[in-house]
């Protein structure tokens, strides 16, 4: 499918706003994103960041166009207000709330209606211009729905029967709890040629967002990587091991 591109047009917002105001050229859709940052929000450095992003089909041919599923504008929209200095010098919390609206072309379309997320991140073994062993906790919540035509939830979610699919497309709810861990002693943080680094996620919650009601799901991952440079050449190994446990199916370890 070839089609002409048409920006959203949108008031450039001036100040500590940084747009950047792209099409995006895929095959049937622009988009405008913009962000606008304060990194002394009220004072005692608290960092407000504001973030967002539009989408849309543009000047497509009619019997493209004459979706319902996609013919509406798709966005994100969030702010994030982080507390740098709240709770003693190394320990960062951080809130966000956000809304968003996804489609895919005669597919699905997911909106979260409001989702929030509130972290805190402490460095549990200080240095001096990095980071020695920083720990984070967090929560996530979102509150949404799923449209799409049966066959769609059928050959996609597994749900065929007419009472699962009317209940999917009702709004649910999606809370997760999450921890993870990161271990860096290599030499960059970009682009690191010596040392090695360790790194260890656990999220475990409960969604019906997809579900005819509340399924529990949990998953662990860990990565580890090591750098080493001979000469002229820097060699580079990782191996990630992870686990995946929704409702009462357990999917197996996989790593590379």
């Amino acid at each position: 499918m070839l089609c002409r591109h048409q920006p959203l047009a949108g008031e450039r917002l001036r100040g500590y706003l940084r747009a950047q105001s792209a099409s995006r050229r895929g095959d049937d859709r622009t988009a405008d994103t913009a962000r606008l940052a304060d990194r002394d929000f009220l004072g005692g450095a608290r960092r407000l960041e504001l973030n967002g992003r539009l989408s849309h089909l543009a000047l497509c041919p009619q019997d493209v166009r004459d979706d319902s599923i996609s013919n509406r504008v798709n966005y994100y929209a969030s702010g994030t207000l982080r507390l740098r200095g709240l709770i003693g010098p190394h320990t960062l919390p951080s809130f966000t709330v956000f809304s968003e609206r996804t489609s895919e072309f005669r597919a699905y379309v997911r909106e979260t209606l409001i989702g929030g997320a509130a972290e805190v991140t402490r460095d549990l073994q200080p240095r001096d211009l990095r980071p020695g062993l920083p720990l984070t906790l967090s929560y996530r919540v979102e509150y949404g729905r799923t449209t799409a035509s049966p066959a769609v939830f059928c050959q996609l979610f597994n749900r065929c029967a007419i009472a699962d699919i009317e209940r999917l497309q009702q709004n649910g709810s999606l809370h997760v709890f999450g921890a993870s861990i990161v271990r860096d002693r290599s030499d960059q943080l970009l682009d690191p040629s010596n040392g090695n680094q360790l790194h260890l996620e656990l999220r475990s919650g409960t969604t019906s967002l997809d579900t005819t009601s509340g399924t529990r799901f949990s998953r662990v991952l860990s990565e580890g990587s090591v750098y080493n440079t001979v000469g002229a050449s820097t060699f580079a190994a990782r191996l990630q091991l992870a686990a995946i446990r929704y409702g009462v199916t357990t999917f197996g370890a996989a790593g590379y």
